[in-house]
């Protein structure tokens, strides 16, 4: 019996190793495998011709995973073309499902959806490309991705080629070969076949191999590019997010004492007829527009209203609304201003540009004060002028500034020590000033009042600030020299001049742009991609500028 058992026992044993013999595992020592798997045998082979087959099989080094494949491999030209994956030890097995045109070169790349089973190497350019007919489409093209306003490249778009012809619609149809940039933001396309074709790059957010603009940047070339040998594009293309879907009424609805007309996309400028009607944009994205009633419309009569509207990339939609205007208790939305000054030092004439968020009015109290502390209180003559639809006033606010010191200086005691002096100005005296505009100054198209806007003023410059002058050398005509802070906002911009200076600049850390205005139009055009007009150029300063109290710094730029 004890003999029995001793065989029974040693049996055991034996079975646990071969078990764990025939699983393989990761190692639990020694150095970590860095080794990809190696394609040693695959059927069809490279370049293949007359392939029928619907199944392909391939042999590796070591064991591989299939598992990501489903959402790693292309295949190209682009058909209805599905597969199932079956990865068994070293072996891959790729059934096809689905027809396969005649005399076709199809390329399948796996990407780094096939691994081995350890460390998850991928597979190093796993592509194959076979013929369903006597020869093999060799057509190349190859190029660099980059975003217009960094310049820097832009890793995993995916870059289409579509057949050239009058039909050709980006907003509707599927590139019939593509692929997808590499992390430097470099691309190549491969057993291609000879033709004409355009060119379309886009952040492929959801993987429908579909250009859907309103969140995916994308660039193109408006040539068409004629394939009959190797190609490389010489020059990157630059990618940008821009809304390029046409401009569409969707709908007018009566909400209470308003109407509202909502549109696809944001709105960059309108009118109403007859002209009788306040409004103002409305919705995060602004592409509403609220109209209010005004007080000799009666309640719930049909109305008839022309609107044109517009967006950013001037297309057009004229609409003919009907709709009324109804009574209801709706509480009126909270009244909202802003206000924001077009310098920082005082002068003898200050602009104040104030945004409201409905349509607006200049009340009879109106009225302007400049204060220091509580030693100068001093009324101000203003001009206002409006905006088309009230929402928008640029004030301007006058005074004799010598005048203003002068009071100032006979208000300080001559015993007290003036601490708002700037040392480095012996004749100048650098005070803090505010340009108050009272509490119910303005009041809206219902009735509410506005609060109390202050702007702050100085009376020199102070010392904060740093300067940054330009030496660029260009035979361009025509350009916007721009400093953009870290939030890429642009902070300071001038027009047209080869040896610019921004004066007063707040320290910080700036990103230098210049935007070429190649049409000579007095503008900067983000192109259209419908329209088939590209971008205009902008150049990028490859280095961060930084920017020093009291500081000159000097950019010599080439163009």
């Amino acid at each position: 019996m004890k003999k029995y058992l001793h065989h029974v026992f040693y049996g055991l044993i034996l079975q646990v190793i071969f078990q764990q013999c025939a699983n393989p595992a990761s190692p639990t020592g020694g150095p970590r495998d860095t080794i990809p798997p190696i394609l040693i045998e695959s059927q069809p082979v490279r370049g293949q011709t007359n392939f029928q087959d619907k199944e392909l099989n391939f042999i590796f080094s070591e064991y591989v995973s299939a598992d990501q494949l489903p959402q790693k491999v292309i295949i190209t030209p682009k058909a209805n073309i599905k597969f199932k994956a079956i990865g068994r030890k070293n072996r891959l097995t790729v059934k096809l499902e689905g027809e396969l045109e005649d005399s076709t070169t199809y390329n399948i790349n796996f990407a780094d959806g096939v691994v081995d089973v350890t460390e998850k190497n991928p597979v190093e350019d796993f592509s194959i490309a076979f013929s369903t007919g006597n020869f093999i489409d060799s057509m190349k093209i190859s190029g660099s991705v980059v975003d217009l306003f960094s310049q820097e490249a832009v890793p995993k778009y995916t870059v289409g080629l579509y057949p050239h012809s009058d039909t050709l619609d980006f907003l509707k149809d599927n590139p019939l070969y593509f692929t997808i940039t590499n992390d430097s933001g470099e691309f190549k396309l491969e057993y291609i076949k000879a033709d004409y074709y355009k060119i379309l790059i886009f952040d492929d957010q959801n993987n429908n191999i579909l250009l859907e603009p309103e969140t995916e940047q994308h660039g193109f070339l408006k040539d068409t590019i004629y394939l009959d040998s190797v190609k490389n594009i010489d020059e990157s293309i630059s990618t940008l997010l821009q809304d390029i879907r046409p401009f569409n009424y969707i709908n007018s609805r009566s909400i209470g004492p308003y109407i509202e007309v909502k549109y696809n996309k944001e709105i960059d400028d309108y009118s109403i007829e007859p002209a009788i009607y306040y409004s103002n944009l409305i919705g995060e994205k602004k592409d509403g527009i609220r109209i209010y009633k005004p007080e000799q419309i009666p309640l719930n009569d049909s109305l008839q209203l022309i609107i044109t509207s517009r967006d950013s990339l001037e297309n057009a939609s004229i609409d003919t609304i009907k709709n009324v205007f109804q009574d209801n208790f709706r509480k009126p939305t909270p009244y909202l201003t802003n206000t924001l000054s077009a310098n920082t030092i005082i002068s003898d004439t200050n602009t104040i540009h104030l945004t409201f968020n409905k349509p607006s009015f200049v009340t009879d109290s109106l009225q302007i004060l400049l204060t220091k502390d509580s030693t100068l209180k001093m009324p101000l003559s203003y001009n206002v002028e409006w905006n088309t639809n009230l929402t928008q006033a640029r004030m301007q606010a006058f005074l004799n500034k010598d005048s203003v010191i002068s009071q100032i200086l006979e208000n300080i005691p001559k015993d007290s020590t003036n601490e708002e002096k700037n040392p480095n100005e012996d004749e100048n005296i650098n005070f803090q000033l505010n340009i108050n505009i009272s509490s119910g100054s303005f009041y809206s198209i219902e009735n509410d009042t506005s609060s109390n806007q202050s702007v702050k003023y100085r009376t020199t410059e102070s010392g904060e600030f740093g300067t940054i002058t330009f030496q660029i050398t260009t035979e361009k005509e025509y350009f916007f020299t721009q400093l953009l802070d870290g939030q890429g906002e642009v902070k300071y911009s001038i027009t047209n001049l080869k040896k610019p200076t921004f004066p007063r600049v707040a320290p910080g850390e700036y990103t230098i742009r210049i935007l070429i205005d190649n049409n000579k139009d007095g503008k900067w055009s983000a192109g259209n991609l419908l329209k088939n007009i590209e971008p205009e150029d902008i150049y990028i300063h490859p280095e961060q500028t930084t920017i020093r109290e009291n500081w000159i710094q000097e950019v010599e730029i080439s163009l």
